[in-house]
């Protein structure tokens, strides 16, 4: 369907991010899970079935499209093993991706190097899948 993809601090597997417990304040993630960004509406438990349908960790064989995923390693919003995991599941199937780490940075970046280092490989994803230009050397 798309020629290439970014995905930036994604949830990938809603049952692992639904027990994640948030560092700095000790909160668990039901709500955001439950009635936050994701809108799930019920809990783990109440319906298992849907946490699993939404978690494209459990939809990795389906994915062909080229995705470039990013992370800050330090981020309190969105765990960064949750690209992690997607990123090995994608390798696992030779699917073609490429993962970004970014070490002391949150879920919004603070620094200005690592801004530009992102844009310029977002940039340079898109005009090597869109437009054809060779391969980036950033990745």
């Amino acid at each position: 369907m798309f020629a290439a993809a970014v995905a930036g601090a994604a949830i990938t597997n809603y049952v692992s991010s639904y027990l994640w417990v948030i560092p700095g304040i000790d909160k668990p993630n039901f709500y955001h899970a439950e009635y936050g960004q994701l809108r799930m509406g019920k809990s783990l438990y109440e319906d298992y079935a849907r946490y699993l349908r939404n978690s494209p960790i459990y939809h990795a064989d389906k994915i062909n499209t080229p995705l470039l995923s990013w992370a800050g390693k330090q981020d309190s919003q969105v765990d960064h093993y949750q690209s992690v995991e997607f990123y090995l599941a994608l390798r696992r199937l030779g699917k073609t991706n490429t993962m970004l780490l970014y070490p002391g940075e949150n879920h919004v970046f603070s620094d200005s190097v690592n801004k530009q280092h992102l844009t310029q490989s977002i940039e340079q994803w898109f005009d090597h899948y869109l437009k054809g230009d060779k391969n980036p050397e950033s990745f």
